[in-house]
């Protein structure tokens, strides 16, 4: 073909050929396709697009972006001129350069989700992370359903420098006589950083019988999240008590790992030790859970496998949460089955309800006011069964108040 007469080659039809070329990483062929044609026409300008891509492809940097100007200087709006440049610079780890592109791309073209993507990565990879999650906080209004924003936001603002202190009350209520209520405090103090965040938490509970203190005590326990890498983190908790009315102790471990659109998944396992002197014992509890971001929503369902004396007894329990501002502000709706171990009201209990039926429902709302302060309500309605066919209802509400400082 490139043997014969200039005269006879149909520059729009070479086109489509150069680019199927460049499609099939045939590099040398695209480049004698666009070099013919800019032969015979040489202010055709998206062949020069094409010698820019065989040109990336060779590692030939300096030679793209040659022919990338070029396009850019005749035609200032080509959009896929700016397009490959930043891919080259993105390429080249040229992340300042990009960032330029990106930068421009926004301006000439706003509807363009893509050069957002892109922006957003360049933060990502210059460590500019407070940065980052002001520019994703901006843009994500513009795209309310493009769910990998929402997600990255909740991820980075858990890495921004913060402490905050924090109290929490839960009341339970019964329709059943002579039980009840039971009281579940607790002050906690979080710290949170780049790497992840620690955190310390002292809680006291009460259960009433009869209008008389059946049990009392407290819970020291201490639970990070683990900052792995821009996909992956990991929970931990470690919480041990000498009092019945808390478990004697629990390990937790659960890792975490964040997909393209917006999903997620959970996998991790639980010990929670039980009773006392010769009836204690150890519950081990498989942890599984998917989550998925669509648009400002976040459904989640989760599974609790809990294993006691060669038995298997599974939770259940689906979350639906619509998020505002920020990660603290947030509608949400849960329901489920069974009973989890990470139920902290019901946790002395583990080892009888696990082997009940129970069916629970709940609706909660947080909300941070200013830069300072979060609060948290929580509602969750619960038929429990105590003994074998026999069922009570449960009413527990939950206050959460912090401060951030």
């Amino acid at each position: 073909m490139f043997a014969q007469s200039s005269a006879n080659v149909n520059t729009d039809s070479l086109l489509h050929e150069a680019f199927a070329s460049i499609q099939q990483e045939n590099y040398s062929l695209a480049e004698k396709q666009a070099k013919l044609a800019l032969a015979i026409a040489p202010d055709y300008l998206d062949y020069y697009l094409i010698l820019g891509r065989v040109y990336a492809s060779r590692n030939q940097a300096d030679s793209a972006r040659y022919c990338y100007n070029k396009v850019i200087k005749e035609i200032p709006d080509y959009e896929d001129a700016y397009i490959y440049w930043t891919n080259l610079e993105v390429q080249e780890e040229q992340w300042e350069e990009a960032g330029k592109l990106t930068d421009q791309g926004i301006a000439l073209f706003p509807d363009q989700i893509w050069f957002y993507n892109k922006r957003a990565l360049v933060y990502q990879q210059e460590g500019e992370l407070e940065e980052e999650v002001a520019f994703l906080e901006t843009v994500q209004p513009l795209f309310p359903d493009h769910s990998s924003f929402r997600q990255r936001i909740n991820f980075l603002q858990g890495r921004l420098t913060s402490d905050r202190i924090g109290l929490q009350y839960s009341l339970t209520a019964f329709d059943r006589d002579g039980v009840g209520p039971w009281h579940l405090a607790g002050l906690q103090y979080i710290r949170e950083r780049k790497w992840g965040s620690l955190i310390g938490r002292l809680s006291w509970a009460q259960r009433m019988s009869d209008g008389e203190v059946l049990l009392s005590g407290w819970q020291y326990e201490i639970e990070s999240y683990i900052i792995m890498n821009d996909n992956n983190y990991s929970y931990a908790d470690l919480a041990l008590s000498a009092d019945d009315v808390f478990p004697n102790y629990r390990i937790a471990y659960s890792w975490f790992h964040n997909y393209d659109k917006g999903w997620e998944s959970e996998l991790g396992g639980r010990l929670t030790g039980v009773g006392s002197n010769s009836t204690a014992s150890t519950i081990f509890s498989g942890i599984a859970g998917v989550g998925k971001y669509v648009g400002n929503s976040w459904l989640n369902l989760r599974s609790s496998l809990n294993f006691q004396n060669d038995n298997l007894y599974p939770a259940f329990t689906a979350t639906w949460r619509y998020y505002w501002d920020t990660r603290f502000d947030y509608f949400t709706l849960f329901g489920g089955y069974g009973t989890s171990p990470d139920e902290r009201t019901v946790a002395n209990q583990l080892e009888y309800r696990i082997a009940l039926d129970s069916y629970r429902a709940g609706i909660g709302y947080y909300r941070l006011l200013g830069d300072h302060y979060q609060i948290g309500l929580q509602f969750m309605y619960n038929n429990q069964e105590y003994i074998e066919d026999n069922f009570q209802n449960e009413y527990e509400s939950y206050l959460l108040l912090q401060y951030r400082f």
